[in-house]
């Protein structure tokens, strides 16, 4: 096996593609700190800091759902599954990216470089709660939630309410669509205990619950765009972006990613828009 296809595995391992569903929310939280396009060192930073934290945990997650993992027929030909990349190889790779993860917050301010085990403690929970509680999809939301919280304080070097609004949005986002995808597991979670909102409630409150934390989602985001008194590039990326998140619902959580990156998308494409076009 030639050094592309380690990569090409090792970026498959760990979903890479997904670190677009909380990037822009962390480009987000920064923008509306520094009302405008921010400086690229701190942009650069934040990038660094979301990328080298998203691979930390999802190779934590990995490596402690690997024996899940393996029997479940929908997870079973992954590759760390079937051992065409080893445990030894992602745990290796954990430790650069923990480093450029700290180096990156240490950059951007004292007060992010204070707070940032914090993060790294929930990411190194999150795969065990599954096991124990169904909070475990409102645990993950609050972790993504981290993303427009962290971009903030990288503007401002404050503790502050302000980004509140965009971090209820990100958690009832995510917890919502985690559970359609979990959707999936629901026959294999239960069999195995395992805690997931479908496993334990069945799919039709499931699917209500998520509904109802997505509503939760749309409304943060009024809340948001009411307090940073935002305009119509913001009203009509919202409007867009309920559509796509709703489409969750629609196609299943086979196809949940399009969905779900055009959500990000649109809604940090809208508000940096009606913040640059005062």
């Amino acid at each position: 096996m030639d050094s592309m296809e380690k990569v090409k595995l090792f970026l498959e391992t760990i979903k890479f593609e997904h670190t677009l569903f909380a990037l822009p929310f962390a480009y987000l939280g920064l923008i509306l700190g520094e009302q405008g396009w921010p400086h690229p060192g701190k942009l650069l930073w934040v990038t660094l800091a979301m990328v080298g934290l998203r691979t930390v945990g999802m190779i934590a997650n990995r490596l402690a759902d690997l024996d899940f993992d393996r029997e479940n027929p929908r997870t079973s030909r992954w590759p760390l599954s079937m051992g065409l990349i080893s445990k030894r190889a992602l745990a290796w790779v954990c430790a650069p990216a923990l480093f450029i993860y700290y180096f990156a917050a240490y950059k951007l301010n004292p007060l992010c470089f204070l707070l940032s085990p914090i993060p790294v403690a929930m990411i190194f929970t999150y795969p065990y709660l599954k096991r124990y509680t169904w909070l475990c999809h409102i645990f993950l939301g609050g972790i993504l939630a981290m993303a427009p919280v962290g971009g903030w304080m990288a503007s401002r070097g404050v503790i502050s309410l302000d980004p509140l609004p965009l971090a209820f949005a990100v958690l009832f986002w995510v917890a919502g669509f985690d559970i359609i995808y979990s959707l999936q597991d629901e026959v294999f979670d239960r069999s195995k205990g395992l805690f997931s909102i479908p496993a334990k409630l069945g799919r039709g409150w499931a699917s209500a619950i998520s509904a109802g934390f997505h509503v939760l989602a749309v409304l943060s985001l009024v809340w948001l765009g009411g307090i940073n008194h935002l305009h119509v590039f913001y009203w009509t990326g919202i409007f867009v972006a309920t559509i796509a998140v709703f489409q969750d619902h629609v196609r299943g959580p086979k196809l949940f990613f399009l969905p779900n990156i055009s959500f990000s998308l649109i809604v940090f494409v809208a508000t940096w828009l009606d913040l640059v076009m005062r």
